[in-house]
């Protein structure tokens, strides 16, 4: 699909699709890339950001975060909740479209070519092509966030197995990256890691000693006794 295919599918207005904004959408502007209010897609999460620092760097002004052809705006739907989406104006005010619209009253799409679109179209058609050659549009951005949510997820999940020390959220995903666990995994035991983290602590353990630490003293913690360690190439550990 080229980006005045693209172009005319922004501007056409989805069926059963209540707006209420201003005129100018599905006119010469459309909604564009999406994300899903508290969802899980961290993909998807990260490359709205991305997205969005990248517009705001390229076309934001003193006056405007994204300059005045792009908007964040927030919108409820019925499958999916609220979801943030890029407005953009897709058509140039100076184009014969655009004149065309105001005389007469009504769209006559055949009127736009590519030299109508504006650069902020544009660059978000680039971005979403990019995505589709490769999921992420920056790695770095996606590993951050992975690891702040995760952070998140421990210490707001597991806050009563803690000892309240700052930091203990961070050094638990920590350890869990180091011995090749995944802490979002429903068969990790979260509150074990932390509890053989507070008795390495004790001990005076480094992180990677802590997996030989449960197997010796097992015996002594109530949560560990019916938990296995498997070894599959890594040391997985498992409910």
């Amino acid at each position: 699909m080229d980006r005045l295919e693209i172009a005319l599918q922004v501007l056409e207005r989805p069926p059963d699709f209540g707006w209420f904004g201003d005129e100018d959408m599905f006119e010469t502007w459309g909604l564009t890339m999406s994300n899903a209010i508290n969802s899980d897609d961290l993909i998807n999460e990260s490359n709205f950001d991305v997205a969005c620092m990248r517009l705001e760097q390229n076309f934001g002004t003193a006056q405007e975060q994204y300059g005045p052809n792009i908007e964040i705006i927030g919108i409820k739907h019925w499958a999916v909740g609220s979801l943030d989406q890029i407005a953009v104006r897709v058509v140039k005010e100076d184009s014969d479209y655009c004149h065309h619209i105001d005389d007469r009253d009504f769209k006559d799409v055949d009127l736009i070519t590519e030299k109508d679109l504006t650069q902020e179209f544009l660059e978000i058609v680039d971005m979403m092509e990019d995505i589709e050659v490769y999921p992420l549009l920056d790695e770095d951005h996606h590993s951050e966030l992975e690891h702040y949510r995760t952070v998140e997820y421990i210490d707001m999940e597991f806050c009563n197995y803690s000892d309240g020390t700052l930091g203990w959220a961070e050094e638990v995903a920590g350890f869990c990256y180091d011995v090749g666990l995944n802490p979002w995994d429903d068969h990790i035991d979260i509150p074990m890691v932390i509890e053989a983290l507070l008795w390495a602590e004790m001990a005076d353990l480094d992180n990677e000693d802590v997996i030989e630490f449960i197997d010796e003293n097992s015996g002594v913690m109530e949560r560990i006794k019916e938990r296995k360690w498997l070894d599959a190439g890594q040391q997985v550990l498992t409910a």
